[in-house]
């Protein structure tokens, strides 16, 4: 066993002459000589090969010994190879997040991963459009946006809300690219995410208003400026609503701020239920202020 070693270094066959009985189940052979040939393949050593043998290996047969040790070395260190891809693509299968569409967006390919976190089953997917995990809440330019991307031959980068086959949602930072043939023509697309469901969720708590989940004050500090430079690229009108409850202050001190936090609940739930667009924007700002932003096309449609 210690010329193991000394063989996958040098990468030669060493012989050791043996005197011994070597007993396989009932029958027993008599040994004049252990040879110990190295199976070498892309100039690594994979293995060794140990054989008893009853005679020396003679010289003339040293080339046809060092041959079949080469085949044999390539065919184990490709089934190796082989083995390690299916491993990985498993693994890739198992923990990544990744579909596969046609041009016109059909599903041809789902990871077991993307199947699990938006609840459907394979078979679901395949064949289906893509936007069947479109979640309401993401605007109808993102997707403008996405396709207008991918169907140049550019890479997409984003955040994207997806609805799951229950009705749920999951964020997911996504990469979406092309798939080419050999002539270069777009044959597809491949989507690779990973799952940012969490992340948003510590993002959304921080701009929310804890009583009333309207976006808080903080949030509106940030969005405000950006809207306005959107609007104004757009050619549109944004709209600002300031607007406060009278009289809210002897409304507490008379039935107590328990009451107070109800009507402010009130007042916050008639606000969500009257905006419905992506881009419509409900504050609460302080106390009893709430605000709302919204883009408009024109003054009088304000």
């Amino acid at each position: 066993e210690n010329h193991i070693g000394e063989v996958s270094m040098t990468k030669e066959i060493k012989q050791i002459d043996a005197t011994q009985n070597i007993n396989i189940g009932n029958i027993s052979i008599y040994v004049k000589s252990i040879a110990n040939i190295p199976l070498v393949s892309t100039e690594n050593t994979i293995g060794v090969i140990q054989l008893s043998l009853p005679e020396k290996i003679k010289d003339e047969e040293i080339e046809l010994v060092n041959d079949i040790a080469n085949i044999t070395a390539s065919y184990i260190y490709k089934a190796q190879k082989e083995n390690e891809s299916l491993k990985y693509l498993e693994l890739l299968n198992k923990n990544v997040l990744t579909s596969s569409t046609d041009v016109n967006g059909i599903i041809i390919n789902a990871s077991d991963a993307f199947c699990k976190i938006s609840g459907y089953k394979s078979e679901e997917l395949i064949g289906v459009n893509h936007n069947i995990i479109k979640h309401p809440d993401m605007p109808v330019e993102i997707y403008e946006d996405i396709w207008e991307t991918i169907t140049s031959g550019a890479v997409w980068e984003g955040e994207i809300k997806n609805k799951t086959k229950d009705g749920a949602f999951y964020w997911v930072h996504s990469i979406i690219s092309p798939d080419y043939d050999f002539f270069g023509n777009i044959t597809g697309y491949t989507a690779i995410r990973h799952d940012i469901t969490l992340k948003k969720e510590f993002e959304v708590n921080a701009i929310t208003d804890s009583l009333t989940g309207l976006n808080n004050r903080r949030y509106f500090d940030e969005v405000f400026e950006d809207n306005i430079k959107i609007t104004n690229r757009a050619n549109r009108s944004l709209v600002f609503i300031l607007m406060d409850i009278d009289h809210f202050k002897q409304y507490n001190d008379e039935y107590g701020h328990q009451a107070g936090d109800i009507t402010l609940k009130a007042v916050a739930s008639m606000i969500k239920k009257t905006l419905h667009r992506p881009d419509d924007f409900s504050f609460r700002l302080g106390g009893e202020e709430f605000g709302i932003l919204f883009t408009i096309d024109d003054e009088v449609s304000a």
